[in-house]
């Protein structure tokens, strides 16, 4: 979801940008200098860009009212998947800890799926007693709040 809506901002963004960049007063007209050589094209203000009707609707160009609204379309791109070189697979794990067996040796082939570690991490045992402990507070603490809802109904 999060990328579609990133991917939906983008033309909004543009489709902003290309408004606020058409509301803006004419910049000055340079004036030439002796001493430079540049060429600057009459009438032409290098911050604006002025397009007539005829030009809008052949490039397809809109103005529409802001709204907000959920976009639902995806965006496609090709890309070519390819396997290392080597025909091995880096595999690193999420916490630290040590390794306590190996479920495959280098060269073997192995299955979606398989075991082919198991760590023992003190920081993981931490983490899962922690939240052990947390659902057990909120049991009581729900359990806690429907005696105390119900006495103060009654």
């Amino acid at each position: 979801m999060k990328t579609t809506f990133r991917f939906a901002l983008i033309p909004l963004c543009a489709g902003l940008a290309l408004m606020a960049a058409c509301g803006k007063p004419a910049a000055p007209k340079a004036e030439a200098h002796d001493d430079e050589k540049e060429e600057h094209v009459e009438g032409h203000a290098e911050e604006v860009v002025n397009l007539n009707p005829e030009q809008l609707k052949s490039a397809g160009i809109k103005t529409v009212q802001v709204e907000s609204r959920r976009e639902l379309g995806l965006l496609g791109a090709t890309a070519q998947i390819e396997p290392a070189s080597d025909r091995q697979a880096r595999v690193g794990a999420r916490v630290p800890g040590r390794v306590v067996s190996l479920g495959a040796r280098v060269g073997d082939r192995v299955a979606k799926g398989a075991v082919l570690a198991v760590i023992d991490s003190p920081e993981l045992g931490r983490a899962k007693a922690d939240y052990v402990s947390a659902i057990a507070l909120e049991r009581v603490a729900e359990g806690t709040m429907s005696r105390e809802k119900a006495l103060f109904e009654k």
